[in-house]
């Protein structure tokens, strides 16, 4: 039954498109044929998410019999969307972060004739667009990152944050702050939440490796051609702030 359906792929609480998928559902059903959706999200079966997002498909299914949805959960999950994809067997709908355009929209139905797709907010647009200007996710949460800072500790210290403008200013603000008695960077989490220096490589990567308009690997990052020797300078960036003892 899925080649009845567009797949759509969303951010976060995916099953909100379920209304759009309705109007799909009723001119595809023959009969009292019952068709069946899986929605994949990266929630584990006991996270409150999940919980709640299974509920809503209950009562969707249960307001709309013609259209089964069962919402699933995989544990590899990016490594197992990535297999399925490969075997052309991706879920109905599933929850992705950030990768409709560049690894799934050759997969997706485009998603900007729908009612709500003016309302989504222009910060997050281009990231979601192609070069058609289509997008092929619902974003349901945007995240605004950057570096908190303590502004007790940078006046001791004699440092400026709007200064800084490399990762040579960078250092050069932590030794004042490591000279002023404090530690420079707090990287937060422990044993069990490592994933928090997986963040810190998200944010640091892209000013080494995407967005230095005067040395960048965009192009090889997309088509696969990228030397991985050239993420050891990002690498080396978190042993050195470790060796100096920033953190």
């Amino acid at each position: 039954m899925k080649n009845y359906f567009v797949r759509i792929g969303l951010i976060g609480m995916i099953l909100a498109l379920l209304g759009t998928v309705s109007a799909f559902a009723g001119g595809n059903t023959q009969g009292s044929q019952t068709v069946k959706l899986t929605a994949a999200i990266n929630f584990n079966p006991q996270d409150e998410a999940f919980i709640a997002l299974s509920e809503i498909a209950r009562e969707y299914s249960a307001k709309n019999p013609q259209v089964g949805v069962e919402v699933v959960y995989y544990a590899e999950y990016e490594a197992t969307m990535k297999t399925k994809m490969a075997a052309n067997d991706l879920p109905d709908l599933w929850a992705t972060h950030g990768w409709s355009v560049a690894r799934y929209s050759e997969y997706l139905e485009p998603l900007t004739g729908q009612p709500w797709a003016s309302k989504v907010n222009p910060a997050i647009k281009t990231v979601i667009s192609n070069t058609k200007g289509d997008i092929f996710v619902l974003p349901f949460d945007v995240d605004a990152a950057g570096v908190v800072f303590n502004r007790d500790v940078l006046d001791k210290a004699g440092v400026d944050p709007f200064s800084l403008k490399t990762w040579d200013d960078f250092k050069a603000a932590c030794e004042k702050i490591k000279a002023a008695g404090f530690i420079p960077v707090d990287v937060a989490g422990g044993a069990a939440d490592d994933w928090t220096v997986g963040n810190f490589f998200d944010w640091v990567a892209p000013s080494f490796l995407i967005t230095n308009d005067q040395r960048n690997y965009r192009t090889a990052l997309k088509d696969g051609s990228f030397d991985w020797e050239n993420w050891r300078q990002v690498a080396v960036l978190l042993r050195d702030f470790r060796d100096k003892g920033y953190l």
